[in-house]
């Protein structure tokens, strides 16, 4: 499927999570990967495209929980850059460790990792012949972050539709989807569970 910025969407989820494929001209940009040791799932969904892990060029991860982040230390072991926003960077050194008891990542990180900020996230998007953003979106977790392009389709990862929201972090959440409506977002491409419109998860928010 392409959209107006020219940039096919390819899902490539399994196990039940989605898993987003950004193809421009030039490059390919994963958003999340999948389970720990799941690499040969994510390879043989990949063959039924035409497509080998190899070509794809960069890794963003929405949130660093197991079925988002699982792969992420084996495919910036086979060449993925891995790209995040500098509030994520103590969450996903640790969390590889903690994947890999006993293996340092710090140095492969710091061969193939590129720190954005939002601001900066235009431009490491454009490189890639992406016309788009990456904001902050926390509610699910504090290191959520949601990729947007400007022809309107944003990828939340796990941010919680409002309605499921809880008191904890209902105001959290309700920011979060404000700020993506504000952007002009008109299909939403979740973690988990079907497309929806904004104005869907909008109608069904608490006046």
């Amino acid at each position: 499927m392409e959209n107006k910025s020219l940039i096919q969407i390819i899902d490539v989820g399994y196990d039940t999570t989605h898993y987003y494929l950004l193809v421009s001209a030039s490059h390919r940009l994963l958003v999340d990967c999948g389970w720990p040791r799941t690499l040969s799932k994510l390879t043989a969904v990949l063959s039924r495209t035409g497509l080998r892990l190899d070509q794809i060029d960069y890794l963003v991860v929405t949130h660093y929980h197991s079925d988002h982040a699982g792969l992420v230390g084996e495919m910036v072991k086979n060449g993925t850059r891995l790209a995040a926003l500098e509030r994520q960077q103590p969450i996903l050194q640790g969390y590889l460790k903690n994947m890999e008891p006993g293996k340092n990542f710090i140095n492969i990180l710091t061969q193939r990792l590129t720190l954005l900020t939002p601001s900066s996230s235009r431009s490491f998007l454009l490189s890639l012949g992406i016309n788009g953003q990456i904001i902050y979106t926390p509610g699910h977790s504090d290191d959520s972050l949601t990729l947007i392009l400007d022809s309107g389709e944003a990828f939340t990862g796990d941010l919680d539709l409002p309605q499921f929201a809880t008191q904890e972090n209902r105001e959290e959440i309700y920011r979060s989807w404000n700020l993506i409506r504000g952007l002009r977002v008109k299909k939403i491409y979740p973690g988990h569970g079907s497309f929806k419109t904004i104005e869907e998860i909008f109608n069904k928010m608490e006046v």
